[in-house]
């Protein structure tokens, strides 16, 4: 059972989380929660909104409130325009919006109110325990880590952040601009990009705080069900695993498994080979994709929209079911936790050289194309790799790319020693 309040002892660490451990998101951070508890067994745990019923936790993760409202609108808006302390008006004159957007005025009043709420929630728990010192990480540099920086200034405790994509990179949302984004870069004591391609982003902008940018990889765990020997049955079965919203560009995915059972209908050595492809993951595009592929019902070619899938089932379902290569089509990534968890079973990607996503394949884990490469391309790439026979060799090495850089055991024990220390 959660526990929300008791008597704790001093140096806690405050998380804050988008709603983990509520809501279906944030899965991966389940994995690291064992590995905080180890350096911080007294870990409190500040969700930005919280609705539904709570996750199944480690029964000593104190779960604190996100406090009302934490899911309307109207009143976060409000509590950002009165509790403004100054800072509202400097950065609505710095936006790009001002002053004529209503739309970029609410975006900056709410990033702030949500940001007050978090820092109250923080400030109300410390004093209501007499913590003297502690330690505030956010694993979202969004509107919580703004709060946390609030709250922080006020402690005089220090305050970290991950730093993921959307929470990142500005060019992924309207008019390139986040609030608050060099505020807050510049305020945190230290900033952990998932990835070198965003630490190299963060240099980049601000030069100033180089010094506290520091690359910290997600990981994965092993797979329990063994390692898969891709590309030695009489079938190529194709996967994919994410949310189906326009940034993972599924549709594409869709005809490049169609653009490759036509090529390998048409070659000689590659004729008897089925090709099948399965989604797992589900979201407002689900609809639309699905219709898309009703034209292929009747075809020889195999396509399974799974839906969602339990995280722990993923790696299972594609030993299991013998996945042989994985299918990335972002427009732009960190490091992708779902190549993660393929490359922990042995199997290759195939994906665009976007973003971080260099960083775990490349020509010997896998195939690499254009960000706006053309299905029938990147269809003829996995082609040329199949009729090489090279996609066994490939798994090796992916196998070792995980082994070596994105083994959760390894990358979440040296985070949690690194934050001890801090």
């Amino acid at each position: 059972m959660t526990k929300t309040s008791r008597e704790l002892p001093d140096r806690p660490l405050f998380l804050l989380t988008a709603e983990w451990p509520y809501g279906k998101g944030e899965n991966f951070l389940s994995d690291e929660i064992p590995f905080l508890l180890e350096r911080f067994p007294n870990l409190l745990v500040l969700p930005m909104f919280a609705s539904g019923d709570a996750r199944e936790t480690d029964p000593r993760v104190s779960i604190i409130p996100s406090g009302p409202p934490s899911d309307h609108r109207l009143p976060e808006l409000m509590r950002g325009v009165a509790r403004s302390g100054g800072l509202l008006g400097k950065e609505w004159r710095q936006s790009p919006g001002f002053p004529f957007s209503p739309g970029t005025f609410y975006l900056t009043a709410r990033t702030l109110g949500i940001a007050r709420r978090i820092e109250k929630r923080i400030l109300e728990t410390a004093r209501q325990h007499r913590f003297k010192q502690g330690l505030i990480y956010s694993y979202w540099m969004n509107q919580s880590c703004m709060g946390g920086i609030l709250a922080a200034k006020k402690l005089g405790w220090p305050v970290v952040s991950r730093a993921h994509g959307g929470d990142l990179y500005t060019e992924r949302h309207r008019g390139n601009y986040l609030p608050w984004h060099r505020w807050k870069a510049v305020n945190l004591n230290q900033i952990y990009p998932v990835s070198r391609y965003g630490s190299r982003y963060l240099v980049e902008r601000y030069p100033e705080v180089k010094d506290r940018i520091h690359v910290h990889y997600l990981g994965t765990s092993k797979s329990k069900k063994g390692i898969r020997r891709p590309g030695e049955s009489d079938s190529l079965h194709l996967v994919s695993c994410s949310s189906i919203i326009p940034l993972k560009r599924v549709g594409l995915i869709l005809e490049t498994v169609a653009e490759l059972q036509k090529l390998l209908r048409n070659e000689k050595k590659t004729s008897r080979i089925k090709v099948r492809w399965t989604h797992i993951g589900e979201g407002p595009g689900y609809s639309d994709l699905k219709e898309k592929a009703r034209p292929f019902r009747h075809s020889d070619l195999q396509m399974n929209l799974l839906g969602r899938l339990e995280p722990e089932l993923i790696t299972e379902f594609y030993i299991r079911e013998k996945a042989d290569l994985f299918i990335n089509y972002s427009t732009t990534e960190g490091i992708p936790v779902s190549i993660m968890e393929a490359f922990s079973c042995g199997i290759p990607a195939a994906a665009p050289g976007t973003g971080g996503i260099p960083e775990i394949v490349n020509r010997d884990t896998g195939i690499l194309f254009g960000v706006d490469e053309p299905p029938a391309e990147v269809a003829g790439k996995i082609r040329m790799v199949l009729l090489e026979g090279g996609l066994a060799a490939m798994g090796d090495q992916a196998y070792s790319m995980w082994r070596n850089n994105f083994e959760m055991d390894k990358n979440y024990s040296g985070f949690s020693d690194f934050l001890s220390r801090l």
